[in-house]
């Protein structure tokens, strides 16, 4: 052969090539047309399950605005548990909580203004801290309840011939159920003076409210009383005393406790009480107080004591009633600091001229 022709192989090549583009071609669509169709379900998916999420929480948001308005009546329904069903749980079990708080908010309001208003009742059951003069006696006294109602209780009342009646009280405890029982005493102490008047003996007094205190508490409270009536015009004091503190007189800068037994009020029924006499002399000091004084407690817990007080009264003894009794408090206040008062705190101070 002396010679070929390369025609049919250009031929050949052309015609392969050809068919390579257009293999290419359609491989290049099928593999858009996939992809097309991935992007458009995953498109569809995202949308779907974005809007499966943002509907819930479209109403969760909803729902919180209605408790922001104050309806806090508005839940939203769980139906499902994952996050934002947990989430949805959540917002229901706040919204139980709140309205439980404000529910509990009004009532401590109340509370509180009842509280007040019986704070206000109790104070008027006390005399208040100016100083009283009757003859050649001087008292002064003060009442500082540990809370909005206190347990403590003192008064006094007039007899003919500048002779006054002298009582002071503590409650066990303090507080609403204490504050009841001081107003009790109170009451059976002026049903006593206006049923027996000027003959009204401080055994008779201490039996009656004995009487009115134990049908009242049912031995669940009780009372330690002191009762005193002076005569400033011959010093003579009869006083009987159901299970207080023993009152102090100061006597030439010395202190001597004024002693007389018997049980608390509200103990026993028909309790009966000794009364016994003692006379005052021109200078003679006299303090009545309840525990809440010498109990009371500094920062390191050390208690004020019977000692601190005792030695306060000597220290301060030639001072008129009303600035022995503020003297009396300024230090007792001194040793406690910032401590707050942890129960009542009644003093009564009188002085003989």
């Amino acid at each position: 052969m002396l010679a070929y022709s390369l025609e049919p192989i250009v031929s050949f090549n052309a015609d392969s090539e050809a068919e390579r583009e257009s293999a290419a071609f359609r491989s290049a669509v099928r593999t858009g047309a996939v992809g097309m169709l991935f992007i458009l379900v995953g498109s569809a998916l995202a949308i779907f399950q974005g809007v499966g999420i943002s509907r819930p929480l479209r109403v969760l948001a909803w729902r919180v605005n209605q408790i922001a308005g104050g309806d806090l009546d508005a839940r939203v329904v769980v139906k499902s548990n994952n996050e934002i069903g947990r989430l949805g749980a959540n917002f229901n079990a706040m919204a139980d909580r709140i309205a439980v708080l404000l529910e509990e908010a009004a009532e401590k309001v109340l509370l509180e203004k009842e509280l007040e208003l019986a704070r206000t009742i109790q104070e008027t059951l006390v005399p208040g801290s100016e100083p009283i003069e009757r003859g050649r006696l001087s008292f002064a006294g003060l009442y500082q309840p540990a809370s909005q109602c206190g347990g403590d209780w003192w008064t006094y009342q007039d007899f003919e011939g500048d002779r006054v009646l002298l009582v002071i009280g503590d409650v066990t405890g303090h507080g609403v159920p204490a504050a009841m029982i001081t107003a009790t005493a109170k009451a059976a102490c002026d049903v006593a003076r206006s049923v027996y008047g000027e003959e009204l003996g401080v055994a008779k007094l201490l039996e009656t409210m004995n009487t009115a205190i134990f049908h009242s508490a049912r031995r669940r409270l009780l009372m330690s009383c002191f009762a005193a009536i002076i005569d400033p015009k011959t010093g003579m004091m009869e006083f009987s005393n159901a299970g207080h503190n023993f009152p102090y007189i100061l006597r030439d800068g010395k202190l001597s406790s004024v002693i007389a037994r018997g049980s608390r009020l509200g103990d026993l029924d028909g309790s009966t009480y000794e009364v016994k006499t003692m006379e005052l002399e021109a200078g003679d000091v006299i303090v009545l107080y309840t525990d809440g004084v010498t109990e009371s407690e500094n920062e390191s817990g050390e208690l004020y004591s019977d000692r601190r007080f005792r030695h306060s009264i000597e220290r301060n003894g030639e001072l008129s009633a009303a600035d022995l009794r503020d003297v009396l408090i300024a230090e007792l206040d001194a040793h406690c600091g910032t401590v707050g008062q942890r129960d009542d705190i009644t003093l009564v101070v009188g002085r003989i001229a």
